[in-house]
């Protein structure tokens, strides 16, 4: 009985082993990716610097001795709110002198009209002139009164006082600094050769070193009519608007401008490239023999400008391709594999080389074609070498 159990489990081994319905492969999930189009953009960077979009440094137009200072260092104000009062008991009592004397003036002008024939010509034209010279005196008063009283001209935020209570401060000397922050003057320059390009209303992004991760945009408000001659350069005025008061006045602004070309390029993600032998290779996923699934193959390319997350391929890969974007470590050249995602089966790259083929124009593509075939030979077998260990 023995004999013919093992008779019977070797048949069945043999069986299962020659059956084709046993004859596992390795599907390995990936990540894919569809390769990107996208017009080809050349980045020129420049530095700034962020500005108050207003600022004036606050100085009184007579000397006194300061008696009140109505703000904070800080906070916010009004225009028209009270920033400091000097000292006006002496323009006080000028005013109400004056306005005494357009008043008697007044009334010495209003006897003299109302006496008909009792006064001349020549003494109504005396009193005319005297009451217009009080008047006058009076205006100048109220002038020189309210000159002690220091106003905000503009809505904005207080700075550091350089002065204190009781102080006694000249004309023309610097009390506080008023900066309206809400919104911020971006200053740079760009490079004579791409002057063409700025203009008003375009937008440009800017990063600062307390928020590096982060890009801001700034409008282009003003361009200079000239190019400076010293740096042969054209200075860009841009505005940020900083409600929130998320960004410093004073701090410095990197930008990173766009400038479109006449031509597009491959864009693929950047996690999809790795190196080898001082080259860079991808998995680009074709179709297998059955046409029911993909495989790896190894792709020689040359690289271009790398952006955030993505990188330009310059060579080695086509519009309609397909690249392995995660799990390259698990694969090799020509192993099956299939999308984790389930997103981008063989049909979808079937129908995307049929509507390329359709297509009556290329689209222009910069493509230098610098890699070299027995590259893909010798690093392909090298790279397949080290994922059979790694496997």
């Amino acid at each position: 009985m023995n004999r013919n159990f093992t008779k019977t489990w070797g048949l069945l081994c043999l069986i299962v082993l020659l059956s084709p319905l046993t004859v596992f492969a390795k599907v390995t999930d990936v990540e894919l990716a569809e390769v990107v189009l996208q017009d080809k953009f050349e980045e020129i960077y420049a530095v700034g610097i962020l500005y108050p979009y207003q600022e004036v440094i606050i100085r009184p137009e007579a000397s006194g001795r300061i008696v009140e200072i109505a703000f904070k260092e800080g906070e916010e104000v009004k225009a028209g709110d009270l920033l400091i009062a000097l000292d006006s008991s002496i323009e006080a009592a000028e005013l109400q002198e004056s306005s005494a004397k357009r008043v008697l003036a007044k009334q010495n002008l209003d006897r003299m009209l109302a006496a008909k024939g009792g006064s001349t010509a020549q003494a109504r034209d005396v009193a005319q002139a005297e009451y217009a010279q009080a008047v006058a005196n009076e205006a100048i008063a109220k002038a020189k009164y309210e000159r002690r009283f220091i106003h905000a001209p503009f809505a904005g935020t207080m700075g550091l006082k350089k002065v204190e209570l009781g102080d006694y401060v000249q004309s023309g000397a610097d009390l506080v600094r008023l900066l309206n922050i809400d919104q911020l003057r971006l200053e740079f320059n760009i490079p004579e050769r791409v002057a063409h390009v700025a203009e008003q209303g375009q937008n440009v992004t800017f990063t600062v070193d307390n928020f590096p991760n982060k890009l801001f945009t700034a409008e282009v408000y003003a361009v200079s009519p000239e190019i400076e001659q010293k740096g042969r350069s054209l200075s860009v005025l841009a505005k940020f608007h900083n409600e929130d008061q998320t960004l410093i006045a004073g701090s410095f602004a990197r930008l990173n401008l766009l400038i479109p070309l006449n031509y597009q390029v491959i864009i693929i993600p950047e996690e999809s490239i790795f190196a080898s032998e001082g080259a860079q290779f991808v998995y680009r996923a074709v179709e297998n023999e059955n046409g029911d699934g993909f495989i790896a193959e190894l792709t020689p390319v040359e690289i271009g400008q790398r952006s955030t997350f993505n990188v330009e391929i310059l060579s080695g890969l086509n519009p309609n391709d397909i690249v392995v974007k995660a799990g390259q470590v698990r694969i090799k050249d020509q192993s099956e594999i299939q999308d984790a995602t389930g997103t981008i089966l063989p049909e979808k790259l079937r129908s995307k080389t049929n509507q390329d083929s359709t297509q009556d124009q290329e689209p222009k593509i910069q493509n230098n074609n610098r890699v070299e075939n027995n590259l893909e030979n010798s690093v392909g077998n090298r790279v397949g070498d080290t994922a059979d260990q790694e496997s």
